[in-house]
C-alpha cells in the first residue's frame, strides 16, 4: 500500500514539475515512429490500429502500442505490450523491458487514447519531449498539443479527425 502510494505521489510531483508553457517544444518535422497508448480492456486496439501507418505513411514496425493494466493475477504472465504499476520505481521511472517499446526512444507522434486520465500513462506522454502530443477530451489537456473531442468507442471518428488536422498542420502528406 505505501510502495504504491509513494510511487503515485512521485509521479504526481515529476507531472506538475514538468508543465509550464514553456515545457511544451513546437513540432517540426514529418512523422516517422508513433507511440500508442490505451487502457487494457476487452478491445482489441491492435486490430483498430492497424492500418493508422497507411494514413500517417510509416511503416508498421514503427507504431507501438502499449496498454496500461492496473492490476494482473499472481498467475497472468504479463505481455511485452502491457505495462502496470509495478513498472515504475518510487521516483516515477521505467523500469524493466517492454517490446517493442523503449523509454528511451523519442517518438514523433504520441496518441494517448484514454478518457479518464491516466498518471502512469500521462507519465510516459510527459516523457516524450519531443513527440507532437494527441489526446481525447477530459484527459490532462496541458500535457498535450491537440485534443481531440471524442470517446474512446468512436474509433473511426478519432482516426479522422486525426488525419485530417495532421494534414492540416502539414506533418503527413
Amino acid at each position: 500500500m505505501f510502495k504504491k502510494t509513494s510511487r503515485l505521489r512521485a509521479l504526481n510531483k515529476r507531472l506538475d514539475n514538468a508543465l509550464s508553457a514553456d515545457s511544451i517544444p513546437v513540432f517540426d518535422r514529418k512523422i516517422k515512429k508513433v507511440l500508442i497508448l490505451v487502457q487494457d480492456d476487452e478491445v482489441n486496439y491492435n486490430n483498430l490500429f492497424k492500418d493508422l501507418h497507411i494514413g500517417l505513411a510509416t511503416e508498421s514496425k514503427d507504431v507501438h502500442l502499449l496498454r496500461f493494466k492496473d492490476k494482473t493475477e499472481k498467475k497472468e504472465v504479463r505481455p511485452f505490450d502491457i505495462i502496470t504499476p509495478e513498472q515504475f520505481d518510487k521516483k516515477g521511472l521505467i523500469v524493466g523491458d517492454f517490446a517493442p517499446f523503449n523509454p528511451d526512444t523519442q517518438y514523433d507522434l504520441v496518441l494517448a487514447y484514454y478518457e479518464q486520465p491516466q498518471l502512469f500513462l500521462n507519465t510516459i506522454v510527459m516523457d516524450q519531449q519531443k513527440a507532437f502530443k494527441v489526446g481525447l477530451q477530459g484527459n490532462h489537456e496541458a500535457l498535450f498539443h491537440f485534443i481531440i473531442t471524442t470517446k474512446t468507442s468512436q474509433f473511426d471518428l478519432f482516426i479522422a479527425e486525426l488525419l485530417r488536422y495532421l494534414r492540416i498542420l502539414s506533418f503527413i502528406a
